[in-house]
């Protein structure tokens, strides 16, 4: 993996999460999304299955691996931003692999998913 896999933690989730084969599920191409302080825009297949949170990120040049993060270790959401528009800030691990940022609206479909008591995240 390239220089921004290091400095975002792709890296990191990719060593505990990286899968070969996608999962069934409902898929949004070309997001954006930010993991660590690096942002990766419209290049992004965003997947919520029933196993958990699939993110492949393509940026051109690049061949990250698709990573599949299960919901039990999404541990925490926070309200927070990318770009100035609304998102919410996935923690994952613990202790913590990663963050993970999502446009709000993505985060609304996959709430159903997460065991939160909290639907007001990401407002």
């Amino acid at each position: 993996m390239g220089f921004f896999a290091k400095t975002s933690g792709l890296d990191r989730l990719a060593d505990k999460y990286a899968i070969k084969q996608q999962p069934e599920g409902s898929y949004f191409s070309k997001q954006t999304i930010q993991i660590g302080a690096v942002r990766y825009r419209k290049c992004v297949t965003i997947g919520l299955c029933p196993s958990g949170l699939y993110l492949w990120p393509r940026p051109i040049f690049s061949k990250n691996p698709a990573i599949l993060v299960p919901w039990p270790d999404i541990v925490n959401t926070q309200p927070a931003k990318i770009y100035q528009n609304r998102a919410t800030e996935l923690t994952i691990g613990e202790p913590r692999i990663g963050a993970v940022r999502v446009y709000v609206d993505i985060y609304r479909k996959m709430e159903p998913f997460l065991k939160t008591g909290d639907s007001d995240h990401g407002a």
